[in-house]
């Protein structure tokens, strides 16, 4: 099967989203003999390489962002003004019976008019010319090169450009909906809640084409309401070691040395790290030994944050790391933290780093809010760690591993490994090609 996948980053970029088509390409090439080629994007000038004899991996640079000339000629009011009367002019010259009839052709006109009034952050949206002027430079684009086109959000742009792509070389196109484009950027669109419903709206409309959808838990697939005939779950992944995910995740340090706590990662206001925090001031102030530990960007953040909780003293900051020298890292402290974040999103995206978490030989701590339906769930059924939404159950959790106690993850859990993974995935491209090929 000759597979084409675009997706916005792939290692060696460090993001957790690059990880989950790099996992399931690479079990799809050496277990199921899939050739496959992926599109991820650069800032660069756009390169190829041939990652082993099944795996092509091409890099295409994004187009220039014309953001900056923009904001400096409208403001943000008036781009919102300027782009709800277009949209309400548009909805009110169609009568309802032709809004319904050419309902995806008229969203997708809408959603690009006013992505051109806001220049979509990521400039995604004219990537997708990119990837196809690229592709034709490389002779890529020849009737039977693939059987089949995947595009995976948050970036719009690989939606786009799978969708384009397909009906160029006359292929079905899946699209891996991972995380809501809608919420997922912070869009002045989101200023203007009639805008905003509308680009929600069209989320589900631009998958309309799409052979299936594929989303990764089922609290996504009921937001982005697509037909349920066309849904399937597929989680996150990670390569996983029978031996260490069911292994005793508990304290490695010695009672009389601080217990070692440790988040890597992205951090800005939305992350729900402040139960932890206050948690850690807490178990202080009674005496218990804590170092804080952060490996990532935004350490400036992050301190400012303990700061506001007295713990500043106890951050040591360790800066942006590769991936490697993170894993290691992790599997060594005592206590590893991932965070949700605020917002409709969150209550149906699960973080992709529990799923590296399930890796690592090291207690785990989910901070999430009460709505975190779908991430309850997975604690639930893996077992790994302890979900807490408050500073009261922070304390409670971080108390428990300062004691010693240990936990298990369960049996499900080796169900996320990227092995049942891509074998889920395998067997719904099979599907997906073979209904085609019936159907012409």
């Amino acid at each position: 099967m000759n597979i084409l996948i675009i997706v916005e980053s792939y290692p060696p970029d460090p993001t957790i989203g690059s990880k989950r088509w790099f996992y399931i390409s690479n079990e799809l090439t050496q277990k199921f003999n899939c050739n496959i080629e992926i599109v991820a994007a650069t800032n660069l000038d756009s390169s190829s390489i041939v990652v082993n004899p099944k795996l092509c991996l091409h890099r295409v640079k994004l187009p220039n962002s014309l953001y900056g000339r923009a904001k400096s000629i409208f403001s943000y009011k008036t781009k919102v003004d300027n782009a709800t009367s277009m949209v309400q002019s548009v909805m009110i010259k169609k009568p309802i019976s032709e809004f319904r009839k050419g309902f995806q052709g008229l969203l997708k006109s809408i959603l690009r008019k006013v992505i051109f009034n806001f220049d979509w952050p990521d400039r995604s949206w004219d990537w997708s010319s990119n990837i196809i002027q690229y592709l034709k430079l490389k002779d890529k684009m020849i009737a039977g090169k693939f059987d089949l086109v995947i595009g995976s959000t948050p970036c719009i742009g690989a939606v786009v450009a799978a969708e384009r792509l397909a009906q160029l070389y006359s292929v079905p196109w899946i699209a891996d909906f991972r995380d809501p484009f809608a919420w997922f950027y912070d869009l002045p669109i989101k200023e203007n809640g009639y805008l905003h419903r509308k680009l929600i709206s069209v989320e589900s409309k631009l998958l309309d084409s799409a052979a299936r959808v594929l989303c990764v838990n089922e609290e996504l697939g009921e937001y982005i309401k697509v037909n349920k005939e066309k849904l399937e779950i597929v989680p996150n992944c990670a390569p996983m070691d029978e031996s260490v995910v069911l292994a005793e995740r508990k304290r490695k340090s010695s009672v009389s040395d601080a217990l070692r706590i440790a988040y890597a990662g992205s951090y800005n206001e939305t992350y729900l790290l402040s139960p932890i925090l206050e948690a850690i001031s807490v178990l202080r102030s009674k005496g218990i030994k804590i170092e804080f530990n952060y490996l990532g960007l935004h350490g400036q953040r992050i301190a400012s944050d303990c700061a506001k909780h007295g713990i500043n003293d106890l951050l040591v900051d360790h800066g942006y790391k590769s991936q490697a020298i993170v894993s290691d890292f992790l599997n060594k402290v005592d206590v590893v933290i991932v965070c949700s974040t605020t917002g409709r999103a969150s209550d149906c995206v699960v973080t992709g780093k529990i799923f590296e978490c399930m890796t690592y030989n090291t207690a785990i701590v989910i901070v999430g809010h009460q709505g975190s339906v779908s991430l309850k769930k997975l604690v639930d059924v893996t077992g790994l760690g302890e979900f807490v939404s408050n500073s009261e159950a922070g304390v409670i959790a971080l108390s428990r591993i300062i004691n010693g106690d240990g936990s298990n993850c369960k049996m499900e859990a080796l169900g996320f490994s990227s092995v049942a993974i891509s074998e889920k995935v395998f067997h719904i491209l099979e599907e997906v090609r073979f209904s085609e090929s019936r159907s012409s």
